[in-house]
């Protein structure tokens, strides 16, 4: 009996082959969350991967962005309580046959220019709608963070800086579909930004969408990683892992450079405390925590000026972030802290209080004058 050789050798496509070394497991969970929500958009990601990573091909970027935007703009659409889009070719038929319909030409100027009221309406309205579904898309991407995490639902305050920051990074995306320098409108070619360049902004992209992704101790560990490296200038990498309201609460309580206060506060982090929340159903009050009040207690005694300068324009009911505040004064000089006193006595006279407040601002009264009698 003789036997095949064939049979015996496999040919190459036999063999299972290997996927490329970018599709680490994180891109794999993105990938297949996306499947499970939509599938189109999963086809995009997957291909602008392959295309921001793999070998380079004229003109990638381009096609790189138009996946981005796409993503951003359709992934609410998965979500059945959001849906909400600007269908951009019936409104430029529409005003083309107004267009045409008032005698203008397409291939000529003419030296008088004047519209008549039907065409300046009609572009008006586009105009308009163009910019209501803008700002919509803005509105449905919070809406989308806060369905895909219910805890968000609590606060969109503590939700406000993340998602600025993922719009900021989609919008550079956005500014790459175009040839031209939109920014400018000065008619001159885009300079190309380089691979290095092209990949930082799409793993800052990604930062985003794997937390929904993946398991919830998965980004713990991530989190873990950045604290113990402590480098503030991966203030951009930690901003998309802390969507959950749970892994930000993580960060912060373990936070303890002082050097991480500046890049936070650029980011937004330390401008929309947690208010009153009001339950008028049982007639009752709770005052949320805030964890980013509780590190700055912790850094006043580091950076007293920079602590104080956010103190003061911190705008909140919440009289436990009153609390916290006049803790962090506890540990600041006497110069700084005294330039609280204004604003703790306008929180003692508030209409909400706790009753560790007045107990807390005691405590400094005490200090302070102890520190004038020395």
């Amino acid at each position: 009996m003789e036997l095949n050789s064939q049979n015996i050798h496999p040919t190459s496509s036999d063999i299972p082959e290997l996927p490329p070394a970018y599709w680490t497991t994180t891109r794999s969970k993105i990938l297949s969350w996306l499947n499970q929500n939509n599938s189109s958009l999963a086809n995009l990601y997957e291909g602008a991967v392959c295309l921001t990573f793999g070998i380079p091909i004229p003109g990638r970027l381009r096609f790189i962005s138009h996946a981005v935007r796409e993503i951003r703009n359709r992934l609410p659409d998965s979500i059945p309580k959001i849906s909400e889009r600007l269908e951009y070719k019936d409104e430029v038929e529409k005003l083309a046959d107004i267009w045409e319909s008032n005698g203008f030409a397409l291939n000529e100027i003419p030296s008088d220019i004047s519209i008549d009221l039907p065409v300046f309406k009609e572009i008006q309205q586009l105009i308009k709608k163009h910019k209501a579904v803008r700002e919509n898309n803005k509105e449905r991407t919070f809406r989308f963070f806060e369905l895909c995490i219910s805890e968000n639902k609590l606060d969109r305050n503590i939700l406000e800086p993340i998602v600025n920051h993922y719009w900021e990074i989609t919008e550079w995306f956005m500014d790459q579909t175009h040839e031209t320098d939109k920014k400018n409108y000065n008619g001159k070619p885009k300079l190309e930004p380089d691979d290095l360049e092209i990949r930082h902004q799409f793993e800052q992209f990604e930062s985003f969408l794997s937390p929904l992704a993946q398991e919830f101790y998965t980004t713990v560990d991530k989190l873990d990683e950045i604290l113990k490296e402590d480098n503030p200038k991966q203030i951009e990498k930690v901003i998309g892992l802390l969507i959950h309201p749970q892994h930000c609460t993580y960060f912060f309580n373990r936070l303890e450079n002082p050097e991480w206060i500046e890049p936070l506060k650029d980011k937004g982090f330390f401008q929309n405390p947690p208010q009153i929340i009001e339950d008028t159903s049982q007639e009752t009050f709770s005052f949320p925590m805030w964890t980013q009040s509780r590190y700055l207690v912790r850094m006043a005694q580091h950076k007293p000026k920079e602590v104080l300068e956010i103190s003061l324009q911190i705008k909140t009911n919440n009289p436990c972030i009153y609390e916290d505040f006049v803790d962090a004064a506890l540990q600041m000089p006497s110069p700084e802290a005294v330039q609280l006193v204004p604003k703790v006595k306008l929180w003692i006279e508030s209409l909400y209080s706790s009753s560790l407040l007045p107990e807390k601002v005691a405590a400094l009264i005490y200090f302070q004058r102890k520190l004038l009698l020395l």
